[in-house]
Parts: structure tokens; C-alpha cells; sequence
């Protein structure tokens, strides 16, 4: 039962009379190690069992003192050619014990503290970006509203221009009304102020409004004084049809008068800004024939 590179200093033989005493002497001298004869009766002092009958027992003792043994013995009786493992006695196994609780509690230990670092770093990365959209939250309300007031406007599909130019080629000739006023609602009405030299002018306007497809609300007429002679103002309220058409390329415009001095100013005409005025005057001329 021990390990090939202990020397062995001690042969015991334990077995029947007549064998032992042939046995011991031949292995002592092929060996040359001390050899002698065990009498287990002698050895654990059985005084009621016959000497002569005890050698026969010698494996059961064997494995009963091996299970008795708290560290185990190096022979196994019943596998007599193979070395006995090793037993571990109760103070390794509670070493063992220990050690393999105190390994677990460092590895739980080590991974709550990563656990625990991972989730404040991600903690740190959400309170960053929370604190940078505070810092924008008045920005945020204001593109939230400007976001919503676009979207009203493209469902409610109000084309403005379209209808400042179209109210351009309805309107009487500046001679006989000037516009004074012009704004929307948010329900999609439009507000006119004008300024007219009689009554029978305001009364055009009202039916070329009506004629244009708009639906017009009373006009309240107020006599004004002006010192260009336009004597009446009057508001108007028109609501747009949802099936209102505007053909922009169809309208036609009252010709500008010939002595308007509107697009005339103090630079002289030689200059850079009464060229660009005077050509502005002329585009717009163009414009208002061609019907752009």
C-alpha cells in the first residue's frame, strides 16, 4: 500500500502457522528487510480466541481498523494491489469547508461590487443627459409648440399667399380703396380694413368678395376724414370655403397709376439704390400685366 519511492524497513506477515513461518524467513532474506510474523491475538490481547485461529482473520481486522482509522489506512484489504486513497479526517474537511465558502463569498463579493459600479456608471450617464435636458427644457416647449403650430397649419392647409395675391386682383384700383389692414385668425378667417373714397366702392369690393368665392360677413362702414379723399372705412370678415380654388395664373391686375410716386424716393437716379428701387418698380410692372 505505499508509494514506490519509500523504502520499506519493516516486513509484518500475518496468516496461518504453517505458511507464516516458511514466508517470513524466505522474504527477509530475498529482500533483505527485517520480516517478521504478527499474532493478532497477542497484538490486540484476545485472550478468548484461540492463537492459532486469529491469523485467519486478518483481513477483516484490517478492514475494520481501516474503517475505525479517522485518517484511513494506507492498505486496502479488499483491493490488496491497488494503494488506498487518502482520507481526509474532519479538521482538513472543515478547512476545506471553509475555504470553499470564504472562495464563493469573495467571488460574490467581487461581482456585487461590479455589479454595482456598472449601474452607477450607467446612473451617472442618465443624470448627465437628465441635467442637459433641463438645462433645454424651455428650448424643448418652444419646438415642441412651434412643431404643433406647423402641424395645424399644413392639416388646416391655409395658403396665405395664394390669398393675399388673389385679394390683390380683387381689390378696386388704389385710386378708389387702399388696404389699411390685413390678418388671419386661428380658425382660418381673414380680417380686411380699407379705406375708400365713397360708399358705392365699398359696396364693389363686397361683391367681387363674394364673386371670388369667399363667404362675406356685414361690412360696418365708418365715414372717416382723410386728407387724400377717402371719405369711408370699412372692415371685413371673410370665411374660405374648404373647396375654394385659386388659379394664380389667371388673375388680372389693376394697372398701377401713372403718376404713382410710390416706388420714387429721394436718392437721386444716378445712384446705386435709386437703380435698384427703379428696377424693383419695373419688375413689379411686369408682373402685374403678365398676371405673375
Amino acid at each position: 500500500g505505499s508509494d514506490h519511492h519509500k523504502h520499506v524497513n519493516q516486513i509484518y506477515v500475518i496468516g496461518p502457522p504453517q505458511d507464516t513461518e516458511i514466508i517470513a524467513p524466505a522474504l527477509a532474506q530475498e529482500l533483505k528487510v527485517p520480516c517478521d510474523v504478527v499474532h493478532p491475538a497477542a497484538a490486540l490481547r484476545l485472550k478468548k480466541i484461540p492463537r492459532e485461529q486469529t491469523p485467519n482473520a486478518g483481513a477483516a481486522l484490517g478492514l475494520a481498523a481501516g474503517k475505525l482509522d479517522a485518517r484511513g489506512l494506507p492498505f486496502d484489504f479488499l483491493n490488496p494491489k491497488r494503494p488506498a486513497a487518502p482520507g481526509l479526517n474532519k479538521r482538513t474537511k472543515i478547512l476545506l469547508y471553509a475555504a470553499t465558502v470564504s472562495i464563493l463569498a469573495l467571488l460574490l463579493a467581487g461581482l456585487r461590487t461590479h455589479w454595482i459600479r456598472q449601474r452607477l456608471r450607467t446612473k451617472a450617464t442618465v443624470q448627465e443627459q437628465v441635467n442637459s435636458a433641463a438645462k433645454q427644457v424651455n428650448l424643448y416647449r418652444q419646438i415642441q409648440y412651434q412643431a404643433r403650430t406647423l402641424r395645424n397649419w399644413m392639416d388646416q392647409d391655409r395658403r396665405w399667399l395664394d390669398h393675399i395675391a388673389y385679394l390683390s386682383a380683387v381689390l378696386p384700383a388704389c385710386r378708389d380703396l387702399y388696404l389699411t389692414s390685413l390678418s388671419t385668425s386661428s380658425r382660418g378667417a381673414l380680417y380686411l380694413t380699407v379705406k375708400a373714397r365713397n360708399g358705392e366702392t365699398i359696396s364693389t369690393l363686397d361683391r367681387r368678395l363674394r364673386a371670388a368665392g369667399y363667404e362675406v360677413k356685414p361690412a360696418s362702414v365708418i365715414p372717416t376724414g382723410d386728407r387724400y379723399g377717402y371719405e369711408f372705412q370699412a372692415g371685413f370678415e371673410l370665411e374660405i370655403p374648404p373647396d375654394l380654388q385659386i388659379n394664380l395664373t389667371q388673375l388680372e391686375y389693376s394697372p398701377r397709376p401713372e403718376d404713382d410716386g410710390s416706388l420714387d424716393s429721394t436718392p437721386p437716379a444716378g445712384s446705386s439704390r435709386g437703380r435698384n428701387r427703379r428696377n424693383r418698380a419695373e419688375s413689379v410692372e411686369k408682373g402685374g400685366e403678365t398676371g405673375e
